[in-house]
């Protein structure tokens, strides 16, 4: 057969010449054959049966038209603007002058009403973005138009006319409409709209997020600009807070009352074609990316000019107050650091810690963490949460008032980060005693009250630190998947938001009402194949596969054949053209059909929530609370039955399947050294307060990466796997008997006062302890030496042991005082070894019986005191000395 157009060349040719494609080819003969259906049990041999010719060609539907045609139509604003440009050049010769101005104008009202929408698109997105630098917003064209809807008063009042049959006694009786009114209403049609990716971020797409066109309409009646109005002008109080613990301390008010100002209809939402791409690239997941960009871009709007971003956090634990607790603990955690103090007593309800911890935080988004732990009680070996409080980074920077802690005791202040350094580098530093809440992050609602709350005095500084790290080099040296970026920022969301409770009140007590009455979404695609593929993303693997066959050398072809009959027919040389890669793939973002399906997406067809989100009994509109409820309930099963869900697993399972296997994750995980935390003392602080050259966060920051095999570097210290950790159930035993004895290596309530001073001196040093028992001859076996963290203050030496890789405190803080006369020191080859000195009187406890009895030291009745059983006296040597260069980071 030939094609249809073959019967007129001439009309042919004319066509064909303004499409500019190729003419129709040469027919061509192909023999057939005939072959026995082996499905219906046929038997036989293929054999030929005779040939056919035909010329096979395919042409475009619609001819693009002549070049010069297409040209134009690609530069169509130029050459207007060009065209118009000689119009008014010829109307300064033949118009007057007075005229020129006026016809200038008038001649380019026709181009600018064509190129009214792109230039609001660009207007809205640069206003946009100025906002809020770092979102990234684009905009392609944007249609607004305003007017007033009267459509539901006009066909109220047409069906009382219908219906009026009574004449004009009856129309006067009949109630006036309620909820038919004249409305203002504003439609916006917006195309091309997105959340673009960095150019520099190597994401497999361009966009976040992104549509097609979205549109929306939404319409008010008279009340809502009365209700305006009155709150502008101070008639009527605005009771609600966008911070749900701050609005929860307006609801606490007996006469509250939530603020109404009026109703918004939305009688359209619609979005077509909308797109959203989970991307992890160069270690970051796009929502983290996202999220620090917006709050990078914030605290660089307050900060002065040339001033760099802050990139690192001092956090000083003072004291507590008021904790319903025995023994207690703080652990400080900014994103994967984490860093914890001693185990203190709480006496009289305050607990005193004042150690000081450094971290770095090149993300102005991150969350700074303190959490306040009872140790335990009894048998129970569990940490049990008791209070807890944060800060986001950047709030130190834009609002630091804005934070949970009195008021009273809030100062802020800008200092030097460290002695003698640039003003470039100022910190940013908030002191306060930190209103804490328990787990659930319930309590410290409305006013302080000082008596009854629990508090945590806190010193908090961000700064810039010339030497630290920044966000890439962070990710570089503790990579994380894109699932566990996900799982912190989800966390951290959460914590944000405060109680639940909290949360549902502030979003019932909007003060809008929402009527939606319809909303759809077509051609959702969601590209989730990054978050289950580990450590770097779908691209990057391509990247890398790439580059890995391109240093292996391509595979050696076979050489040519020469030319014989069976390579020379047309269709076998079309074939074997077809099958060189002469021509790249197509992208990620040009592989769509009709219907807008990406490749490698989720994809829905259609959501449609047309009137699901209306509530029957509430026909002026529904509070923001039960909106997003329905819509959260309503939009599970039309995603379900539209989205292909065998598609969508293979999708899942294809990104499992590309990530790394089970076995080498596991391999590289236990290979992997585990991250150090901080060093929890002052030495962080004294880091920064000395002049000479200090260490970089680089070198104290542990790696995660599955390639990482070795140790971390000179400043580590290899510690014996095979020993067992220190139990706290044992610990808190041997503790409980020493007090009994009458030990004073434990802090009390005179400590308290002390611990609070700065220390005359402070560091590191190795700890090793023997003891003798007097009246039997050898030293029992020494213990091991033990990284302590000493403080010399006044004449009392408290030590903390610390864990030799972390840096965190294990058990109690004990103390030495150095003033009772109760150690002979002695010092040789440097070391400081302190020797308990031999008393007469033995160290003894009270009869059990007397105890019970409930009797003192004179009996109860007035008798002679009860026996004392004697102990053996214990003679203990205390052996201090100086640990090695590397020791926990630190020299």
């Amino acid at each position: 057969t030939s094609a249809p157009g073959s019967q007129d060349p001439a009309r042919d040719r004319r066509f064909f010449a303004a499409a500019a494609v190729a003419r129709e080819p040469e027919p061509r003969t192909f023999n057939l054959v005939a072959a026995p259906r082996r499905s219906r049990g046929e038997i036989g041999r293929a054999y030929r049966n005779g040939t056919v010719t035909l010329s096979v060609w395919m042409a475009p539907t619609l001819a693009e038209g002549p070049p010069l045609v297409q040209w134009a139509a690609r530069r169509f604003l130029k050459i207007a603007l060009g065209a118009l440009g000689l119009v008014v050049l010829a109307l300064c010769f033949l118009l007057p002058k007075n005229l020129v101005i006026f016809a200038a104008v008038a001649v380019h009202l026709p181009l600018l009403l064509l190129e009214l929408p792109t230039f609001w698109g660009w207007l809205l997105s640069a206003w946009v973005n100025r906002l809020a630098p770092g979102l990234r917003m684009k905009v392609g064209a944007c249609r607004l138009a305003l007017w007033v809807d009267r459509t539901d008063r006009d066909l109220e009042r047409a069906g009382l006319r219908h219906d009026d049959v009574g004449g004009d006694a009856e129309e006067a009786a009949r109630p006036p409409p309620t909820l038919a009114r004249t409305r203002l209403a504003i439609c916006a049609d917006v195309d091309g709209f997105a959340l673009q990716h960095p150019a520099d971020a190597g994401y497999a797409h361009a966009d976040f997020l992104s549509a097609r066109s979205v549109r929306v309409q939404l319409s008010v009646d008279h009340r809502l600009l009365d209700g305006l109005a009155n709150w502008a002008l101070g008639r009527v109080p605005m009771r609600w807070s966008p911070f749900p613990a701050s609005h929860a301390a307006l609801r606490r008010a007996r006469d509250f009352e939530p603020t109404r100002l009026g109703a918004v209809r939305i009688d359209v939402l619609r979005v077509d074609h909308a797109r959203c791409a989970f991307d992890h690239a160069a270690g970051e997941f796009n929502v983290a990316r996202f999220t620090r960009d917006l709050a990078s871009g914030k605290v660089r709007s307050k900060l002065a000019p040339g001033e760099p971003l802050p990139n690192a956090l001092r956090v000083s634990v003072v004291a507590a107050r008021n904790l319903s607790a025995r023994t207690a603990f703080a652990v400080v955690s900014v994103r994967s650091f984490r860093s914890q103090t001693a185990v203190r007593e709480v006496l009289d309800g305050g607990c005193v810690w004042n150690e000081h911890f450094s971290f770095p935080c090149p993300d102005p988004s991150a969350l700074l963490h303190v959490a306040v732990f009872d140790a335990g009680r009894g048998l129970s070996t569990r940490a049990t949460l008791v209070a807890q409080w944060l800060v986001t980074a950047k709030m130190l920077v834009l609002n630091p008032t804005n934070v949970h802690a009195d008021p009273g005791s809030l100062r802020r202040s800008r200092g030097a980060a460290r002695p003698g350094a640039p003003a470039s580098a100022r910190a940013y530093v908030l002191e306060c005693d930190a209103r804490l809440r328990d787990k659930a992050w319930g309590g410290g609602v409305g006013e302080f009250e000082p008596e009854k709350e629990q508090t945590l005095a806190l010193a908090v500084s961000y700064f810039y630190d010339p030497e630290g790290v920044s966000a890439e080099r962070l990710l570089e040296l503790r990579p994380s998947t894109a699932l566990e970026q996900l799982r912190v920022n989800s966390e951290e969301t959460a914590r944000k938001m405060g109680h639940q409770r909290h949360v549902a009140n502030m979003l019932r007590d909007f003060p809008l009402l929402f009527d939606v009455r319809d909303v759809e979404l077509t051609g959702l695609n969601m590209y989730v194949k990054d978050l289950f593929m580990g450590y770097k993303g779908a691209k990057e693997r391509t990247a890398e596969k790439e580059r890995k066959s391109v240093a292996r050398g391509a595979t050696p072809q076979k050489p040519p054949r020469p030319p014989g009959d069976g390579d020379a027919h047309p269709l076998r040389a079309a074939l074997t053209a077809t099958r060189q890669p002469s021509v790249a793939p197509p992208k990620l973002e040009d592989a769509a059909d009709l219907r807008g399906r990406f490749k490698d997406t989720v994809f829905v067809d259609k959501v449609d929530l047309r009137n699901k989100l209306r509530d029957a009994t509430a026909p002026e509109g529904i509070d923001l609370y039960v909106l997003a409820r329905s819509f959260v309930v309503s939009a599970i099963q039309p995603v379900l039955s539209e989205a292909d869900i065998l598609a969508s697993l293979g999708h899942v399972l294809s990104g499992v399947f590309a990530g790394p296997s089970r076995a080498s994750a596991v391999a590289a995980a236990a290979a992997a050294p585990s991250p150090p935390r901080i060093p929890s003392s002052p030495a962080a602080r004294a880091s920064f307060d000395d002049e000479g050259p200090r260490p970089s966060f680089g070198s104290s920051i542990g790696t995660r990466s599955p390639a990482a095999r070795g140790g971390l570097g000179e400043s580590s210290v290899r510690v014996d796997s095979r020993k067992p950790k220190a139990r706290p159930l044992a610990k808190r035993a041997y503790a409980y008997v020493d007090r009994l004895r009458g030990a004073s290596k434990y802090l009390d309530a005179e400590d308290n006062a002390l611990l609070i001073r700065d220390a005359t001196l402070d560091g590191f040093l190795l700890k090793r302890v023997g003891r003798k028992i007097v009246g039997l001859p050898g030293m029992t076996r020494p213990t091991k030496f033990h990284l302590e963290w000493c403080e010399l203050k006044g004449r009392t030496l408290y030590y903390t042991r610390r864990d030799e890789t972390t840096g965190d405190s294990i058990g109690f803080t004990k103390k030495i005082r150095l003033g009772a006369r109760a150690y002979e020191a002695r010092y040789a080859r440097g070391e400081i070894t302190l020797r308990s000195m031999v008393y007469s009187v033995p160290e003894a406890i009270l009869d059990a019986s007397s105890r019970l009895a409930g009797g003192g030291e004179e009996g109860p009745t007035g008798a002679p005191p009860p026996k004392k059983r004697a102990f053996r006296t214990i003679r203990k040597e205390v052996t201090l000395r100086a640990p090695g260069p590397g020791a926990a980071g630190v020299g």
